[in-house]
């Protein structure tokens, strides 16, 4: 399975965090950020944070996000209240490819790791 680089390891402020139950989670919810990727996933999330925290979020809205080289990155943990899916938050989780995908698409080993992360959910 692709492993999860979690909150700590991409320097993500520390935020406590509403939990909700981990299973059933009735949808999944898959985004993009619309925005081009760096090499770096790292600086990348602390840039999708900063921007979530001008908007008023607490942190990432988004319960995991996929860079293109294909690392998968926690926003929230699995078990927290995600804020990416207006009144679904509650029985959903949010995942996000880091590009933009309305002209193109994301890359094969983004996709493949987004599927391992979510096989634990069907």
């Amino acid at each position: 399975m692709t492993e999860l680089i979690f909150r700590p390891s991409w320097g993500a402020d520390n935020v406590k965090f509403s939990t909700m139950p981990t299973k059933p989670v009735s949808t999944i919810f898959l985004h993009h950020t619309a925005t081009a990727p760096s090499n770096d996933g790292a600086k990348d999330m602390r840039g999708i944070e900063n921007g979530e925290q001008a908007r008023g979020y607490l942190t990432v809205a988004y319960h995991e996000v996929v860079h293109p080289s294909g690392k998968v990155y926690e926003g929230r943990p699995l078990n927290a209240l995600g804020a990416a899916t207006a009144k679904n938050n509650s029985t959903s989780l949010a995942f996000c490819f880091i590009g933009n995908f309305q002209n193109d698409s994301p890359s094969t080993v983004a996709l493949e790791a987004c599927a391992q992360r979510l096989a634990q959910w069907v």
